[in-house]
């Protein structure tokens, strides 16, 4: 089980009764590198294991928007089908990038961490440590700086789906 207290059932109740985003997390999935394929290094197996999860996510939209154009250009789309479409769109590319973020216990803290030299091994353990934290902090404080970043990704993916569904 993925579930996590403090991320699936209090920071939710916190959130429901006051004026906080609604957050959530499920606690990190472990993995025994030790048992990978020796194909790849250690890190290199690392680094394939955090990205399967923003490659889901991509999958995922990709799937979203064929499923879309095929609805859009032959029996059309009902606007509650529409609104579900976009909804699983807009979440799984938010989502991608998101999870890409270089913090720890982010995907892209491990992805990071897979890539960063020895003699930065500090920095990696600096992210070990404050990662959560920092991440917390954009989260709830930093949602403008989050926005000039995901606002652009999203008109992108608008224009995607107008474009996947009237051809």
């Amino acid at each position: 089980v993925h579930a996590d207290p403090v991320g699936t059932l209090i920071m939710p109740i916190v959130a429901a009764f006051s004026s906080l985003p609604l957050l959530g997390w499920g606690r990190p999935v472990e993995t025994m590198p030790q048992h990978y394929t020796r194909k790849v290094s250690m890190r290199g197996g690392m680094a394939l294991v955090a990205a399967a999860g923003p490659f889901g996510n991509l999958l995922l939209a990709i799937v979203v928007l064929a499923l879309a154009a095929v609805l859009g250009r032959t029996m059309g789309i009902s606007p509650p089908v529409e609104v579900l479409l976009k909804t699983m769109l807009q979440l799984n590319v938010l989502l991608l990038f998101f999870n890409l973020m270089p913090l720890h216990p982010l995907d892209g803290g491990k992805i990071l961490a897979a890539f960063l030299p020895a003699r930065l091994e500090a920095v990696d353990e600096f992210l070990l440590r404050y990662g959560p934290w920092i991440l917390l902090g954009l989260v709830i404080f930093g949602g403008g700086l989050l926005a000039r970043f995901l606002v652009p990704v999203f008109d992108v993916v608008g224009r995607m789906y107008f474009v996947a569904v009237s051809g």
